[in-house]
């Protein structure tokens, strides 16, 4: 009863870390890129999973004879590839202005490859994890389903809180803890000396990825997205920023801003006083409005 109770406890928080980075994911795309590229994520999280369940098909055996400890060590790897794909994912140069061009698409089709080699591999270890608990536990499916379902829509919903409280380039900090549950639950089964292995190795790998995120995060504005030029231009000041789930909101101060205000630049003949002092507002790094 333990190790059964153990196990659901476990798909539970995996279930819920799946669809919360798949949120994440699709708000991070939107910040570091355009949001209409968001479906990207759809895609690469079906193809993880289809491809998992094809693979499990194919090598059965395989898969029976380790599903121990596949279902105690893949919580723990999913730390890594998910940071180690955050991280390819914010060094990736996709330009999408080339690839709306019709003589330059083809140069970012490598870039695109790159999103779908960076990704791919976290959802595939999700569609096994997931996998291998329906094939194992096959006689429960109704309660196991139940257990995925709930833990999915937690994870989405606790995202979206989330993103009103975190940065959006910092909240994969705030959803690696949710994976140390599994890395501790999900061993039951094993030694006392694979156990220590296994708990070691995640605990090693939750901290690395900790590091990364909160002290050496390479992610950033795009270069082709208006906020990176005004960034750039000495006396820029923030005036305020708001994450919420539907935009990253930023409210600057800088001397672009007088290019921008909706007025004649004819102060002199018309012997008036110069502009007003106007604050550029941005979403997710695209300007939207001016405040005067």
């Amino acid at each position: 009863m333990l190790k059964r109770n153990s196990l659901l406890v476990s798909f539970f928080f995996v279930s819920l870390y799946s669809v919360a980075l798949e949120t994440f994911l699709t708000r991070y795309f939107a910040v570091t890129n355009w949001a209409e590229y968001g479906y990207w994520i759809i895609s690469i999280v079906m193809a993880g999973f289809a491809i998992s369940g094809i693979i499990l098909s194919i090598f059965e055996s395989f898969f029976e004879k380790y599903s121990r400890i596949l279902l105690s060590t893949i919580p723990a790897a999913l730390i890594e590839f998910t940071v180690l794909g955050i991280y390819c994912v914010s060094v990736n140069q996709f330009n999408p202005l080339e690839c709306q061009n019709e003589m330059l698409w083809k140069n970012q089709l490598g870039n695109i490859a790159k999103y779908y080699l960076a990704l791919f591999p976290i959802f595939f270890l999700l569609g096994v994890y997931i996998s291998l608990i329906y094939v194992r536990h096959y006689r429960e499916i109704g309660k196991i389903y139940a257990v995925n379902l709930i833990g999915s829509a937690i994870g989405s919903v606790a995202m979206l809180g989330g993103m009103y409280a975190v940065h959006v380039f910092y909240l994969p900090a705030i959803i690696f803890p949710l994976l140390l549950v599994p890395v501790f639950f999900g061993v039951v089964d094993q030694s006392a000396k694979v156990k220590k292995i296994i708990v070691g190795c995640g605990l090693a790998a939750f901290v690395l990825a900790e590091v990364y995120i909160v002290f050496f995060n390479t992610s950033n504005f795009p270069f082709y997205k208006s906020i990176t030029t005004v960034l750039s231009v000495e006396g820029t000041k923030v005036v305020k920023e708001q994450s919420l789930p539907d935009g990253y909101f930023m409210v600057l101060d800088d001397i672009t801003e007088f290019n921008n205000t909706d007025l004649s630049n004819n102060y002199d003949l018309l012997k008036m006083s110069p502009p007003p002092r106007s604050l550029g507002v941005y979403r997710d790094g695209r300007r939207v409005s001016s405040l005067v």
